[in-house]
């Protein structure tokens, strides 16, 4: 079975090189920008995760219009591994490995707000200091 929005290789050899895939997202707003195949917002958030968006978001995220030269640099303490988690959904393992591995940074990419809200709570909730959040799609 084909899931929609994946292309397969075979799909672009057929069409020829620079073509783009058979399945690609026509619908290009800001709410599905290009490789975005899902919603970036769900329900409406609950009063506290609207304010951790307000308030904790600026201190857990970074600015990724511009190259990170030392992804070690982002976390106060120099973590002695780096881990990126790509579409983290809720946060839930993001958060559980951070708290197993304290001396570890993870930087935690996730295009839904609702996930990047659930994912504030779990980081304040535990005090994490060893997460950094980017609330939409990586790009290369």
């Amino acid at each position: 079975m084909k899931r929609q929005g994946l292309s397969d290789p075979r799909d672009i050899e057929a069409a020829g090189p620079g073509a783009p895939p058979r399945h690609e997202n026509p619908a290009r707003t800001p709410e599905h920008p290009p490789g975005l195949y899902g919603r970036r917002k769900g329900k409406k958030l609950r009063e506290r995760q609207a304010e951790l968006l307000r308030t904790a978001l600026p201190g857990a995220t970074f600015d990724a219009s511009r190259p990170i030269l030392d992804a070690a640099a982002l976390f106060p303490e120099r973590p002695a591994s780096l881990w990126l988690e790509i579409g983290f959904g809720s946060g839930e393992h993001l958060a559980t490995e951070a708290s197993r591995h304290p001396d570890f940074g993870y930087i935690g990419c996730e295009a839904f707000l609702n996930g990047v809200a659930k994912a504030l709570t779990l980081i304040d909730e535990s005090q994490l200091r060893n997460v950094r959040l980017y609330q939409g799609t990586p790009a290369p």
